[in-house]
């Protein structure tokens, strides 16, 4: 993919591209050295690794590499660039769950700023969203994602106890809705294109589900130890279901159920509500499902569309 040139053709910047390619090499080889352990404060564990130079090559260098190349992404480069933008995902989970008109305007107004000691990074979700889709070629790298973001989403939870206002709690799981609704887009679009070979399909969403809820457990980066905890609840029920399964194509149908984000997150609300004393199936909490389920959709259409699947 390139740029239009006169006479329906397409011309390439080499130098801009190659610029990109060093950049996210750059961050490829850094990312070794990322999230290397857990940090209990976000601000904290981001402020020793992401600095103004790291966010500003790997948001420029993003922002290139889909204008030109969409979301075709060599297949060394996905795994440690998942796991490079993984340790952004304070910032991801902005862009993705909408509603920050903080976000918003940097994206067009200074892409990269300085928040107390932290450095932040905007990008436009297009852009985001296509990127996350080449690397999610490789599954490891979608499954890295995907746990850095539910672990995101879980930091929120933590975060509210059961006095939390209605309102609160309404745009909390809202956003973790929306965040996830871009995943299941993502994962569809990778089906689609595996649609031929049946093996190729179940094989990918199998690795996929290993890599997010089956691999040895480890901590997520940056979202400390209440939101680990709601997680590994997660985690572990998801599990359950994966553990007496022996070949691809039966994980695969595991992780049609659980990782569809539908499902996920009407999960996680019902974990959080037990974990504060409240009934998993009460009207209040149904109503928060059906809440979150319908900023779910919204975004996966709109994700959809980014991806060439939906309704320009």
């Amino acid at each position: 993919m390139g740029t239009p040139a006169t006479g329906g053709q397409f011309s390439v910047d080499i130098e801009a591209m190659n610029r990109a390619q060093t950049a996210l090499n750059g961050m490829a080889m850094d990312s070794r050295n990322l999230g290397a352990g857990p940090d209990g404060s976000t601000n904290a564990a981001a402020g020793a690794h992401s600095g103004w130079e790291t966010a500003g090559a790997l948001r420029d260098a993003l922002a290139e590499w889909d204008r030109q190349a969409g979301d075709s992404i060599n297949a060394p480069l996905r795994q440690p660039l998942a796991k490079a933008l993984a340790d952004y995902v304070g910032d991801t989970h902005e862009v993705l769950g909408g509603g920050s008109e903080t976000y918003s305007g940097h994206q067009v107004y200074g892409p990269v700023w300085k928040d107390g000691d932290t450095v932040r990074m905007a990008v436009g979700e297009d852009n985001l969203v296509r990127f996350m889709r080449g690397l999610s070629e490789d599954p490891a790298a979608y499954g890295a994602l995907h746990r850095a973001a539910t672990g995101r989403i879980d930091q929120d939870f933590a975060g509210m106890g059961a006095d939390a206002a209605p309102e609160e709690r309404k745009d909390l799981m809202g956003r973790g809705g929306a965040v996830l609704g871009v995943f299941d887009a993502i994962r569809a679009d990778v089906e689609m294109d595996h649609r031929d070979d049946a093996n190729a399909q179940a094989d990918w969403k199998a690795k996929a589900l290993y890599h997010i809820v089956g691999a040895p457990i480890t901590a997520v980066p940056l979202v400390g130890d209440g939101a680990q905890r709601l997680l590994d609840t997660w985690t572990y029920e998801v599990s359950l279901g994966e553990k007496d399964r022996n070949n691809s194509a039966a994980i695969a149908a595991i992780a049609d159920n659980r990782l569809a984000a539908s499902e996920q997150m009407s999960n996680m609300i019902g974990i959080w509500a037990r974990e504060r004393g409240i009934g998993a199936d009460t009207h209040a909490i149904n109503a928060l499902q059906r809440d979150a389920q319908s900023d779910l959709n919204t975004n996966r259409t709109k994700a959809d569309t980014y991806l060439g699947r939906g309704n320009a």
